[in-house]
């Protein structure tokens, strides 16, 4: 209910860390722990963004993508493929090993 309130009734975007700390405070945290899990999910956040920039540098913009990495190249199969996709990009990649 707090959350809808700070949405509907004091129109509080729940991206402002202030807002989700008065949310949790409405919950019954504590005010300690509401600060200490936003600023946790706040860093969290900033993780998952640079996976993701760091994935679209690599091609992948859609999902689901498989990644094969090869020695010499790489391999991405994106969207939902048959088997035998996945099995030829698998080939490739054990194409390109210099077998000693």
């Amino acid at each position: 209910m707090a959350l809808y309130t700070h949405l509907f009734t004091h129109n509080a975007s729940l991206s402002f860390n202030q807002a989700l700390t008065n949310a949790l405070l409405v919950a019954g945290f504590s005010e300690q722990d509401a600060r200490n899990l936003v600023e946790k999910e706040r860093l969290r956040l900033g993780d998952f963004e640079m996976a993701t920039r760091e994935q679209g540098r690599n091609g992948v913009n859609t999902v689901p993508t498989v990644l094969f990495e090869g020695p010499k190249r790489n391999f991405a199969i994106t969207g939902a493929l048959l088997p035998r996709d996945y099995l030829k990009a698998m080939e490739n990649v054990e194409s390109d090993i210099d077998w000693v």
